[in-house]
């Protein structure tokens, strides 16, 4: 435990819907040192930034297998133990991130400040930062079935992180580097044509976002507005129809406030 407790106090995690920077266990860079950094590792293949949470994933899912046994997760060691398993991006912690995923529920708060949601969120992105496509039927079935809007966000831009990943792009920075955004478009583009309105909202969600900083041409944009538009009207689950509406609904604000 005060290997966990050392470890949530040095590690530095900036995700969710603001710039996000792969941050080190014991990295002391400021934000755009850590994403150039991590733009250049993967690029060259480097597995500097997960090798030094490799030695503790056999660890981290005994600790985290016990903990969901005991309906126990909402300590800093369960929620630092679920981020680290993402940072390893290792395909051995897919099985017990999903139990969390799917399965977490507990009247058992010790801290306060650290909610069941929220270990269901860092287990979805997570899941979204090892990368493996076996983990999108248990996301999906949270964007098709959550009742809780931030919950199926989290899900739903961990299905488009894996296959963003899955496609070759394995760089966890936004906005998106400039010299990437031409590749990024194209992943996007194509994903728009896929059968699964979840997918394909999403990836049209993720190429007009200002979040992303990616410009596509008035073509692209309009093909994107028409997917959410589709979406947000004839999706047959509930869920995913409320969310491409709230989706569209931010677009089109944004574009208001430019």
């Amino acid at each position: 435990m005060n290997r966990i407790i050392g470890i949530f106090l040095s590690v530095f995690l900036i995700v969710g819907f603001s710039n996000v920077a792969f941050a080190g266990r014991k990295l002391k860079e400021q934000p755009n040192n850590a994403a150039k950094k991590a733009v250049k590792s993967y690029k060259d293949e480097d597995p500097t930034p997960e090798s030094e949470y490799t030695q503790y994933v056999v660890g981290d899912i005994q600790d985290l297998t016990e903990m969901l046994a005991a309906h126990d997760i909402t300590d800093v060691g369960g929620e630092t133990v679920t981020q680290e398993l993402g940072f390893a991006r290792d395909k051995r912690a897919v099985p017990i991130l999903t139990k969390v995923l799917l399965e977490y529920t507990t009247t058992q708060v010790r801290n306060p400040l650290i909610t069941p949601a929220e270990i269901r969120v860092d287990a979805a992105r997570s899941l979204g930062m090892i990368g493996d496509e076996s983990a999108i039927p248990a996301l999906k079935n949270v964007c098709e079935n959550d009742g809780d809007r931030g919950m199926r966000g989290s899900a739903g831009s961990a299905i488009l992180r894996i296959k963003l990943m899955s496609s070759g792009y394995k760089v966890w920075v936004y906005p998106i580097p400039e010299d990437d955004q031409t590749e990024v478009e194209g992943i996007l583009d194509a994903l728009m044509e896929d059968t699964e309105d979840i997918i394909r909202s999403k990836a049209a969600y993720y190429l007009l976002a200002p979040l992303y900083g990616l410009n596509p041409d008035d073509e692209e944009r309009q093909t994107a507005l028409n997917v959410l538009n589709d979406v947000a009207k004839n999706a047959k689950n509930k869920y995913v129809k409320a969310d491409a509406k709230d989706d569209l609904g931010l677009i089109k604000k944004a574009g208001k406030n430019k």
